[in-house]
């Protein structure tokens, strides 16, 4: 629930003085306290009844969590400052990080082939049969186009000119006179209305508007009464030039819908009407001059207004108040359009000038026109075909650019997708974008655009998951006189609104984080950290600490000679593992930035690394399809060394290259999280029985994602102690600072035997195992000791072996990560999808820019063929958010304490004074 959504808004100004009281800002629970009561009060208003219904934990949760959104650090304190900000970061949040609902429209090429022997005075779009009208000035015809604008009737009137036009959808004679209605006070009519209740109005150059019976045609009353105290003669003092009936509704509250009617004039005012009575409500001024077009927007609650005025009106229509100007034409005005369930105002002047504006905030989003347009004399909105159409001496049509891939997560290739638990969402990043998705839904909920000036290449989220963090490519400008680099950047943003807070850029790399492409970025929760690697050869430690600035920490240059590819990082060793794509693979020490270990086998660039935590094991997988564990420190005898191999095969289409990684394991219930104790009460060393399973995911660049069974081969590895940490490597000092050439250790750890042969070995060979190795073999043909079936025991499971393989994409999988709860995969891929699955390969959704199909039954087996059968596969990811939201009641329940006491102190104080 958000409950900023729920608080009286306008009177947030009133808390500032609590917030002044304490000088390093306001905790937890003192703002839990302070919000309660400012709350409480908001709640007395009748639009904020969810309020009331919320219990004290509920709603000390829900405050709790309003805290974490604002204190996006993590520091525990809050100051008046960082309050408003995030007030004011949320609101544009609400008008600028929609999902793209404005495109922009274009010139159709098109001739209109209708001969027009003067200038369309009027143009009417009827939505009921999807047909489009036309008055021409000073002629008896009526002419009927399709919505792609061709003629496809011309009705001749018996009575003289044709002034305006309306459609009645209740008479089921098309195209036939059925009445001829001219009392003399209603001559030359300009306009018609007609209401829900069959109430046809209609105004002209008398100024009055008449209401008449639209199926009998007989004239029930016109609109007068009082205004400004003076008894009206006629409706308007001028000519009435646009009628448009207006449903009024009161946000929140169940009564019918009001309907009144609102009229145009030549005497500058607007006018709205009791429709039933035709009694006089209210007036809007504002207008220097004529008003000649009106248009409202049900959704938002706004009338819009044009006339011989520069600008259109934007109006209140429930009280007679100006809400502003949209100022931008250069001539008047001659129609105006809301977009029904867009956000989009079109508003058009006289010389063919159209400009497109954000209703949520009014901010001009376009401006369009065609070459050798001619005077315009007024404008209709097709819906049906989102399509604007022109009148003046012939018909213009401009189209809305339709999403062109509405099926398709993003237009660009998705380079990462993760889940956050916290906020329950998705974010994708493709292009400068990044996407965050409701996961309940599946819907596109917000859009983060341009959040580079280049290409975005890797991404994470912080520990507390209320930020994201972005790298991006580095390109080469050139001007007049200078050549520089744009990108190689780091930049840290808010996860909830995508306001940019703080950027890694330091001033011996040129304000920047790297020298070239940032590749990978990890960030180390424990430590509060970020490491990012790079096309520039170098790793990057920084400190993410700081609100304002990242610091960097360490630096370790030269250990790689070519692009790194690849990064991982494993708490439970202190270590991070970096691949390149000249082959090398190196470990090391994350506090010291040493050399831990050169890891030789590799004989094509390296593409994804994985730590197997708890276990010292690191997976590494190849352009030629290897996958590889490594072990890592403790193993003193084996560091280093690739103790097992297999390679990423299809049976039919050979060996693909793994390009993402993930793992999923599940503890025996008996088996504790390490550290645990033997019935003795002596420590017990943790063990590879302690799981049930060890699953590791692929993604490769065949699109498929394969799940692998791995407990039998750490098993096996536990006879060489390569067991599971019972206790993290401690790190005793994780913010130090230094400088690291590696280059020196690089070499000499070259100076070996082992890299002598490697140097040496078969240049035909995949992959180069050192001497002894692999401690495990694929066939197990040095494991006499287990069964192989011939005896009666059962045969020893393979080490490694293929649970599950299905196709996923329709090219090489760029992410995979693993879902906890419900346990689940979230996919990335070149072919521009982001997809969920069950680890039984069932398709439990795609996230589709377009939105989803929620009638659609179709479904995508693991077995199906067709990749893109999952399109239009019901959203089926399964959240549980009862669950989630009695966590943090639970999690708040202290805080409840907390606040206790601080009314009982406030009572107290309240009794002494």
């Amino acid at each position: 629930m958000d409950i900023m959504m729920m608080m009286d808004m306008e009177k947030v100004s009133t808390l500032r003085n609590e917030f002044l009281q304490k000088e390093k800002g306001l905790s937890i629970a003192e703002f839990v306290y302070v919000m309660m009561r400012f709350v409480q009060s908001s709640a007395q208003n009748d639009e904020n009844w969810r309020l009331r219904n919320l219990s004290e934990t509920q709603l000390v949760a829900n405050l709790c969590e309003l805290f974490a959104q604002i204190d996006i650090n993590g520091d525990g304190s809050m100051e008046w400052e960082e309050f408003t900000s995030f007030i004011v970061d949320t609101g544009l949040t609400v008008k600028n990080h929609q999902p793209n609902s404005i495109q922009l429209y274009h010139h159709v090429q098109w001739e209109d082939a209708s001969k027009h022997s003067t200038f369309i005075d009027h143009i009417y779009y009827f939505p009921a049969n999807d047909l489009v009208a036309l008055v021409e000035s000073c002629s008896p015809f009526l002419k009927i186009y399709n919505v792609n604008c061709e003629l496809i009737r011309t009705i001749k009137s018996p009575e003289g000119l044709v002034q305006c036009a309306e459609h009645l959808p209740k008479v089921p004679f098309p195209f036939r006179l059925e009445w001829a209605v001219a009392p003399a006070s209603c001559l030359l009519p300009i306009a018609f209305a007609l209401t829900e209740s069959s109430t046809l109005f209609s105004a002209g150059v008398s100024g009055i508007v008449y209401a008449w019976d639209a199926e009998h045609m007989e004239e029930r009353h016109h609109m007068g009464g009082e205004v400004h105290g003076r008894l009206l003669t006629r409706s308007h003092d001028d000519i009435v030039l646009d009628l448009l009936t207006v449903c009024l509704t009161l946000p929140d509250v169940q009564l019918p819908t009001l309907e009144s009617l609102a009229s145009a004039s030549m005497d500058r005012t607007i006018r709205l009407w009791d429709v039933h009575t035709g009694k006089h409500k209210q007036q809007l001024d504002g207008h220097a001059k004529g008003v000649r077009a009106l248009a409202y927007s049900p959704e938002y609650r706004f009338l819009v207004s044009a006339g011989f005025d520069f600008d259109a009106l934007v109006w209140n229509p429930y009280v007679d108040q100006l809400i502003l100007r949209l100022h931008g034409h250069n001539n008047s005005l001659c129609g105006v359009e809301i977009i029904p369930d867009t956000p989009q105002i079109i508003t058009a002047d006289v010389d063919g000038v159209f400009k497109v504006w954000d209703i949520r905030n009014f901010a001009c989003m376009q401006t369009f026109t065609a070459e050798n347009m001619g005077d315009v004399k007024n404008i209709v909105s097709l819906t049906s075909q989102k399509r604007i159409v022109a009148a003046g001496k012939k018909l213009v049509k401009f189209d809305y650019e339709k999403l062109e891939n509405p099926e398709l997560t993003d237009d660009h290739p998705v380079f990462i997708a993760l889940y956050n638990p916290t906020s329950l969402s998705f974010i994708t990043a493709a292009g400068t974008d990044v996407k965050i998705w409701d996961a309940r839904l599946g819907k596109l909920i917000r859009v983060y655009r341009g959040l580079s000036s280049t290409d975005l290449t890797t991404l994470c989220l912080d520990s507390r998951e209320r930020k994201f963090i972005i790298g991006d490519h580095v390109v080469l400008n050139h001007d007049m006189y200078l050549i520089h680099f744009a990108g190689g950047n780091i930049q840290v943003f808010d996860y909830l609104n995508g306001s940019h807070m703080k950027s890694f850029a330091y001033p011996e790399l040129g304000n920047r984080a790297h020298a070239a492409e940032v590749t990978k970025l990890w960030y180390c929760a424990e430590h509060m950290a970020v490491i990012s690697v790079s096309w520039d050869c170098s790793i990057n430690i920084h400190d993410e600490r700081d609100s304002e600035r990242g610091v960097l920490l360490r630096r370790l240059d030269g250990g790689h000679s070519t692009d790194i590819t690849a990064l991982s990082f494993s708490y439970h060793l202190s270590l991070l593992a970096s691949g390149s794509s000249d082959c090398s693979l190196q470990v090391w020490d994350y506090e010291f930035g040493r050399l831990d270990a050169t890891c030789i086998g590799h004989v094509s660039g390296l593409l994804s690394l994985h730590f197997l935590d708890p276990f010292p094991l690191l997976l590494s997988s190849d352009s030629t399809g290897n996958l590889c564990f490594w072990a890592m420190r403790p193993a003193v005898r084996f560091k280093g060394k690739c103790v097992f191999r297999f390679r990423n095969q299809h049976s039919a289409m050979g060996t693909a290259s793994v390009h993402c990684i993930a793992t999923h394991s599940t503890r025996r219930p008996s088996s504790p999280e390490p550290p645990a104790t033997s019935d003795t009460g002596i420590e017990r060393e943790p063990d590879a029985s302690d799981f049930s399973s060890f699953l590791v995911i692929t993604g490769d660049d065949k699109g498929f994602l394969s799940v692998w069974n791995v407990l039998p081969l750490l098993m096996r590895l536990a006879a060489f102690d390569l067991r599971p940490l019972a206790k993290p490597f401690e790190c005793a000092n994780a913010q130090r600072n230094l400088r690291v050439d590696a280059a020196g250790m690089v070499r000499k750890a070259r100076n070996t035997p082992e890299w002598a042969a490697y140097a040496a070995r078969d240049p035909l060979t995949s992959f180069f195992f050192s001497a002894g190795m692999p401690l495990v073999s694929i066939d197990n043909d040095e494991e006499e000791e287990e069964g192989d079936g011939s005896d009666g025991r059962p045969p020893a499971p393979p080490p490694v072996s293929l649970v599950r393989r299905w196709k996923a994409h329709g090219d090489v999988v760029y992410s995979v990560q693993m879902i906890a709860e419900p346990t689940s995969l979230v996919t990335s891929s070149f072919d521009r999808r982001v997809k969920i699955w069950s680890l039984s390969g069932e398709c439990l959704g795609v996230l589709m820019q377009g939105g989803l199909d929620p009638f659609s039954s179709s479904s995508l087996s693991p077995a199906s063929n067709d990749e893109d059968a999952s399109i239009h596969h019901p959203w089926r990811f399964s959240v549980d958010y009862d669950a989630r939201e009695r966590r943090k009641e639970a999690a708040a329940s202290p805080v409840v304490e907390d606040v206790h006491a601080l009314l009982r102190r406030g009572e107290r104080r309240d009794l002494t004074a």
